[in-house]
């Protein structure tokens, strides 16, 4: 959630030059949405083998490589999605105050349905037949467990 948080100002700040550019027909949206997504990639990585370091041995888990770098892989392919997640509702928002507002909200939902705090068996059927197989938190939940 810190690392969400910490990319919004990216966001709004870089827009400000994208209106005034933009309005010049120099450039488009997309290099700037790729550009903004490219330049938070080596931070991911750099948190995501910090973190693994920091919590992954020390907390006694298997240590052989190949679970260590499927461990990697997947943590540092949940950065992402957290992130861009992050950035897509920031765009979404009018302004940084909404973002940091909506964007807790919303991870708190993915994360109630996703199965951790409640069985799949124990939601309702609504939630059980509809948002429990769309919730994306539930599949990187699957590849750290499998």
């Amino acid at each position: 959630m810190t690392l969400i948080n910490c990319t919004h100002p990216l966001i709004y700040y870089p827009s400000e030059y994208f209106r005034r550019d933009y309005a010049s027909t120099f450039y488009s949206w997309c290099p700037f949405a790729i550009s903004i997504v490219i330049v938070e990639l080596p931070y991911l990585i750099v948190a995501g083998t910090l973190a693994l370091v920091w919590s992954y041995w020390t907390a006694g888990l298997d240590s052989t490589a190949g679970n260590g770098f499927y461990f990697w892989i997947t943590y540092v392919l949940f950065l992402f999605y957290c992130v861009s997640f992050g950035q897509a509702i920031a765009a979404i928002c009018l302004n940084i105050f909404q973002a940091m507002l909506l964007l807790p909200l919303l991870v708190v939902f993915l994360f109630l349905f996703c199965g951790v705090l409640q069985p799949p068996s124990q939601l309702p059927y609504f939630c059980s037949s509809s948002i429990y197989p769309l919730d994306h938190f539930l599949y990187f939940l699957e590849l750290f467990f499998f």
